[in-house]
């Protein structure tokens, strides 16, 4: 990450898990701005990313300034609460969608 090797819109849907989030502390915003960005190039409809929370549990602290930079590009944004939660507060994931859908 961020560049894939992978054709624009090749993929439905894409997922990341424990990754984007989790290791906030050691991933700056700007990192987790490109790798997202470029999920969404590869994506036709949908990325989902799990869980929204860092190693210690807490909501990522830049969320709002992510999910207001994805809704710029006409994409819709949602916290979406799972029923799986494998660490205290891991129960949410991010949901982005065309908004042409």
């Amino acid at each position: 990450m961020p560049e894939l090797p992978c054709a624009d819109e090749q993929f439905e849907l894409t997922l990341s898990a424990h990754f984007l989030f989790t290791y906030a502390d050691r991933l700056h915003f700007d990192f987790h701005v490109q790798t997202l960005l470029e999920m969404l190039r590869v994506t036709r409809h949908e990325v989902r990313i799990f869980p929204t929370v860092d190693l210690s549990g807490k909501r990522y602290e830049y969320m709002d300034e992510l999910k207001s930079i994805v809704e710029q590009r006409a994409y819709s944004v949602s916290e979406v609460k799972t029923s799986y939660e494998f660490q205290r507060n891991a129960h949410t994931m991010l949901r982005i969608q065309e908004l042409s859908q």
